[in-house]
């Protein structure tokens, strides 16, 4: 695709509508579909992983930066659809703190330490629910990510494959509807979900860096694990 063209929310899921049924399309008897564009090809993997998944786990490496201030965190993460989730912070700032969701714009969960006894449910944007900028729990799952895509508009969307890899480079149209964010890279393994995830404010000041670790697909996950 254009690398200059802008594209509005429609436009994204188009563009993935479109090169799924490219994907899926019969080729004998008929003329065969247009080449897919690597941006098409790169957002209807991620697309496809993730309508197969119904459940996941990972460990999750978060870097924020807001303004002077740093967090750092080591999450270990659970989440079945539409939405049960769970994240316990295993690492970093907030150690031993805990939270889980259901949907909604409440979330139920504990600070570490010798508190970690008392259970809060809070507004999922109350801010010892957040992370350092702000980011929720329900932001926190893959398919948010795909959301954000599907209903933001963009100036340009580049795909760049690396063998069964792909990095996706979004630039927003309007940062102010985006998080603040000016550029995003979603770099995609071998199975189409996110192994790495940044995020850029300004001219190229690093916010967020995520790292994905021992990411396990449509796994057995207990009703327990969403409760505290």
């Amino acid at each position: 695709m254009n690398r200059h063209a802008a594209i509005g929310a429609g436009g994204v899921s188009g563009l993935i509508a479109a090169a799924l049924m490219a994907l899926a399309a019969p080729t004998s008897g008929a003329m065969p579909p247009p080449p897919l564009s690597p941006a098409q090809r790169a957002l209807a993997k991620f697309e496809t992983a993730w309508n197969a998944l119904k459940t996941y786990s990972c460990t999750l490496d978060a870097h924020e930066v807001q303004d002077r201030n740093v967090q750092d965190r080591t999450y270990e993460f659970w989440f079945s659809k539409p939405f049960d989730t769970r994240m316990n912070i295993v690492g970093g700032a907030g150690r031993g703190g805990a939270a889980v969701w259901h949907g909604g714009d409440r979330v139920t969960g504990h600070q570490g330490g010798i508190v970690s006894f008392i259970h809060l449910t809070l507004n999922i944007h109350d801010g010892r629910a957040t992370s350092l900028r702000g980011i929720t729990i329900a932001e926190a799952n893959f398919g948010a990510y795909l959301d954000k895509i599907h209903n933001a508009k963009f100036k340009s969307i580049d795909a760049v494959p690396d063998g069964d890899k792909w990095t996706i480079t979004l630039v927003p149209a309007d940062p102010a509807t985006f998080q603040n964010i000016t550029k995003e890279t979603i770099v995609l393994g071998a199975s189409g979900l996110p192994t790495d995830i940044t995020m850029y404010v300004g001219e190229g000041t690093l916010a967020v860096h995520n790292v994905y670790k021992n990411t396990k697909i449509n796994v057995a996950i207990p009703p327990s694990t969403f409760n505290l």
